[in-house]
């Protein structure tokens, strides 16, 4: 239902030579491999929102930190992570990496985008993480130094009133 019409069936042409050469068979083997790969795609999205949906307790179409980790138990998200070859000790680190607004929730959408950005080498993740961590620091990095400058501020007036009197 989901698969667009044009991929339902094979492509017209498929008598005419391929520019890889091969023909008929080149095509149609081309247009199965899109096929099973959309498929495939479509079967993995549904299941990243059943997942979510079961662990979204209270039904408000986010999933906080408690829901999630309390959904943990469940063997089948400890398969899931294993999958990724995450253990669940890395399961507040997903968490976060998957919360791209920092609101302690994460929309179902959220979710899906970031399962899909961590879906194949699993050790995407770590770089996932190093990327979440810099930014995290760079804010924190930007912070003091706007802090620092309103002190330098309020010290460099001090000292010029000092100076004046």
């Amino acid at each position: 239902a989901g698969v667009p019409r044009s991929m339902r069936r094979p492509p017209h042409g498929l008598g005419e030579p391929s520019p890889r050469g091969g023909g008929a068979f080149y095509a149609y083997s081309r247009w199965v491999q899109v096929k099973g790969e959309m498929s495939r795609f479509q079967q993995y999205t549904r299941r990243i929102k059943i997942f979510f949906r079961e662990a979204d307790l209270d039904k408000s179409g986010t999933l906080s930190w408690e829901e999630f980790r309390s959904h943990l138990d469940d063997g089948r998200v400890k398969a899931y992570f294993q999958a990724l070859d995450l253990d669940v000790s890395q399961a507040r680190i997903l968490f976060d990496l998957l919360d791209v607004d920092g609101s302690d929730n994460v929309t179902v959408d959220e979710f899906l985008d970031g399962c899909l950005k961590l879906k194949g080498q699993a050790r995407s993740i770590d770089m996932n993480l190093v990327v979440f961590m810099c930014n995290k620091l760079f804010a924190m990095l930007q912070e003091h130094v706007q802090k620092s400058d309103q002190e330098f501020a309020r010290l460099r007036s001090f000292i010029e009133k000092s100076d004046s009197s």
